[in-house]
């Protein structure tokens, strides 16, 4: 890090010191601490879906998305189809990786840098290359389920595909150790431990989420699994998203679960293992800005992650194993004023 002109001084050899600065300690966003940064290429993705190479009223931005630099470093972009990678002084090439049915218009970008603190922006329109529906489902876990305490999912889906779908949903739970009590979307019926949900109309980029609230029944016994399956039917096809959860007789609001158990059959298909990442400001103020760091194992292919899903718009950046998600004035208040909103979760795979 450079720290020529700014507050930020380094002394070799000056004693037992130890400091918590907040971080990021260098943001193009706020550089409070003058760092000298390296260029910035930021960009939006959004659906095109007359493929116009114009941004029309109702076409929606893209999330997930994977975006590479000639750097080696890459970018995924968030709920609000934004990204931001690092690049360097000289020639800078970025390649966006278009998911299926889409291609990337322009589907690269070469940027020239002659000096740091450059921030440049662009906008890159998904255009479809077939007709095709595609719904992805996913549901993550609010707390720890606790007997005789709240329990709660949240589900999320989103129109990834061409065309406008409607899309039944059902979650099945575990009836024996949950006590189903409410949902924030309408018209939700519970039978023999399976929630359905009403048909729920999408165009391309349509995204939404909604709770559903449990009780954990006070017998449940500690160290059972619960196990919760959201699936939707698309025409001919079925797609779904899972979860397991241990019933703890404890509460720690800040944890990372993963698949609990791959086959070696499992392994040897390449099945993904899915991860879920949650944090909570259990402290006295807002949080108004929140970093979170990862390192992927090295037996893990770090080539094939994927971002799935996030609380909050965050940037999202991977070099080699490390990731990194940025929440920029992510504003989660503290538990003691707004204990439903204080918590926060990432997901990825």
């Amino acid at each position: 890090m450079s720290t020529g002109g700014s507050r930020i001084n380094c002394l070799p050899n000056s004693g037992n010191h130890s400091a918590t600065p907040a971080l990021p300690l260098c943001s193009p966003i706020n550089n409070i601490n003058q760092c000298v940064s390296s260029p910035v290429i930021a960009g939006t993705l959004y659906y095109d879906n007359n493929s116009n190479g114009v941004r029309d009223a109702g076409e929606n931005d893209r999330a997930n998305v994977e975006v590479q630099s000639s750097s080696g470093l890459s970018a995924y972009s968030n709920r609000n189809g934004y990204f931001e990678v690092t690049g360097d002084t000289g020639t800078n090439v970025i390649t966006v990786l278009a998911p299926t049915p889409y291609v990337s218009v322009p589907a690269t970008a070469t940027y020239i840098f002659h000096t740091f603190d450059t921030l440049v922006n662009n906008a890159f329109a998904l255009q479809p290359t077939v007709s095709l529906d595609s719904l992805r489902v996913s549901i993550v876990n609010d707390l720890t389920p606790r007997p005789g305490f709240d329990f709660g999912y949240t589900v999320n889906y989103e129109n990834v595909g061409t065309t406008v779908l409607s899309s039944n949903m059902q979650i099945s739970y575990d009836a024996a150790n949950l006590a189903y009590v409410d949902a924030t979307i309408p018209g939700v019926t519970s039978s023999g431990g399976v929630l359905t949900v009403p048909a729920i109309n999408t165009t391309p980029g349509d995204r939404g989420r909604f709770s559903i609230s449990f009780t954990v029944n006070t017998t449940a016994p500690l160290g059972d699994t619960v196990l919760a399956i959201v699936s939707s039917t698309v025409n001919a096809g079925v797609v779904k998203d899972s979860i397991f959860n241990v019933i703890s007789g404890s509460y720690d609001p800040n944890d990372k679960n993963a698949t609990p158990v791959l086959t070696p059959a499992q392994v040897a298909d390449g099945t993904f293992i899915n991860y879920l990442v949650r944090f909570q400001n259990t402290g006295t103020d807002t949080a108004f800005n929140i970093v979170v760091t990862d390192t992927l194992d090295t037996r893990l292919d770090a080539s094939s992650f994927q971002m799935l899903d996030a609380s909050h718009p965050a940037i999202i950046k991977r070099d080699g194993r490390a990731l990194t998600f940025e929440f920029i004035n992510i504003q989660l208040p503290d538990s003691n004023v707004n204990e439903p909103l204080s918590h926060g979760f990432i997901k990825f795979r």
